[in-house]
């Protein structure tokens, strides 16, 4: 390895200059590597925080649409699919599954169905 004792003239200098360069380039792309690295292997931890989050929030770009498809599943769970349950399912129990088909239908609807996102964009208020 050089040292600056090394440079005897001004080739020495640029010879130099062009090695620490290529060291830097060199360092940044192993740096990008390992930080390309830690964000896959942080990937399914990523991809469980969000369905965990798809369980505690609704999805909101349905308007109106999600709003009819929670009251009638509401509904169906609360008077036919959960009658004999318990008073704390009954209430817990819609309410992520609520959650969780909001997404689910908001996800299929932007997939199998964008004429209908479109639709719904324009009638919702802004």
């Amino acid at each position: 390895m050089k040292n600056s004792l090394d440079i005897h003239s001004y080739d020495d200098l640029m010879n130099e200059k062009q090695r620490l360069k290529t060291l830097f380039s060199d360092q940044k792309q192993a740096i990008r590597n390992d930080v390309t690295l830690l964000k896959d292997s942080l990937d399914p931890i990523k991809k469980v925080g969000k369905s965990l989050g798809n369980l505690f929030t609704p999805d909101k770009s349905l308007g109106l649409l999600n709003d009819g498809l929670g009251f009638g599943l509401d509904l169906l769970l609360r008077k036919a699919v959960l009658k004999k349950s318990g008073w704390i399912t009954r209430i817990v129990a819609p309410f992520f599954i609520k959650n969780a088909l909001s997404h689910f239908a908001a996800d299929k609807i932007k997939t199998q169905m964008p004429d209908v996102k479109d639709a719904i964009k324009t009638v919702q208020p802004k």
